[in-house]
Parts: structure tokens; C-alpha cells; sequence
């Protein structure tokens, strides 16, 4: 017999298994029941809008108390149109290239209000960040991260963030003897 089903929605992308049985419910008596079921894997591609950054800018150095003027690009690489509501874009610094909510400094964030964004289709955000007094001077990574209250479904939310290097220095003179 052949029969046409819809593909699930999954999650993620991956290999998945197509489980066919039969007699599931033992009303056929038969010898054995150890061969009535075959698994095939399948492929499974997920549907739906994932926001991704792709490109950012900034200065590669700057200094405490100095405006920090940075932007960046977001783009829906999904198969369908992200905006069930509006989300935020935020910007850390950090000391490394993870992000981490406890560890890195918060500089700000940005309502998107782009919703719907279609299939393919981006958007540019730019910011002026200011290097408050409190940031030690330093080596630092700028995190970019879409949606990072995750309040858009997507297929994907491991793939939000780009980090960029920059070097802070501090807001006083700095003498060189030559």
C-alpha cells in the first residue's frame, strides 16, 4: 500500500527515522510479532525563519568615556517569515568569544521592529555605545546577538551572535618616550 503523509515539523535539521508497523495493536494472532516493524532514516530539512547576524562593524580599538559607533546586519536565512512579534538585538563586550550573560558587560540593545521579515530579507541597526568608566582597559570581543531574548521562534538559535576584536584603552594620556 502507498500512502502519502505530511513531514513533521522538527526542530532542527537532521537525520530522523520513518517507523512502519503493523499489527500495533496484537488483534491479528500470528507466531511472531518480532518482525512487524521497519525503521527507515530520512532526512528532515526544518522549516521556519531563523535570524541570523552576518556582518558587523566597529572601530578595532577605542577608549573609555569615548562614543563607540557600531553596526551591524541581521538576515532571515529561514524558510519562512520571522515576526510573530518584534525582538531585540543586543551588544556585550567580553573578555572572550563565548557569550555569557553573567560574565560579559551589557552595552545596550535595540527593538528590531522589522516584523515581518521575509525569507532572505535583512535589515541594518547602528548604534553610538558609550564606553562608560567603569570598563577596564583591554582586550575585549564586541558580541552582536539577534534576538537575544529568544522571543522569535526559530529553527535555529545557536547561530545569533558574531563577535568582532577590539582593543579599549584607557580615557587618559598616554606618554611614549622616544
Amino acid at each position: 500500500q502507498t500512502k502519502s503523509v505530511p513531514t513533521p515539523s522538527v526542530a532542527s535539521s537532521g537525520q530522523y527515522y520513518l517507523i512502519f508497523a503493523t499489527n500495533v495493536d496484537s488483534s491479528q494472532p500470528e507466531t511472531s510479532d518480532a518482525n512487524n516493524s521497519l525503521s527507515l532514516p530520512i532526512n528532515i530539512e526544518a522549516t521556519g525563519p531563523d535570524v541570523q547576524v552576518i556582518t558587523a562593524s566597529a572601530p578595532a580599538t577605542a577608549s573609555i568615556g569615548s562614543l563607540l559607533n557600531v553596526s551591524w546586519t541581521v538576515k532571515n536565512t529561514g524558510t519562512q517569515s520571522a515576526g510573530v512579534v518584534d525582538w531585540w538585538d543586543g551588544i556585550w563586550l567580553s573578555k572572550d568569544a563565548n557569550y555569557d550573560e553573567d560574565d560579559d558587560i551589557y552595552l545596550g540593545q535595540r527593538s528590531v521592529g522589522f516584523a515581518p521579515l521575509a525569507p532572505n530579507a535583512s535589515y541594518t541597526l547602528s548604534e553610538s555605545i558609550n564606553l562608560r568608566e567603569s570598563i577596564d582597559a583591554g582586550q575585549y570581543y564586541l558580541i552582536f546577538y539577534a534576538d537575544y531574548r529568544q522571543e522569535q521562534p526559530e529553527t535555529n538559535d545557536n547561530n545569533n551572535t558574531i563577535f568582532l576584536p577590539i582593543a579599549i584603552y584607557g580615557s587618559g594620556p598616554d606618554l611614549l618616550i622616544t
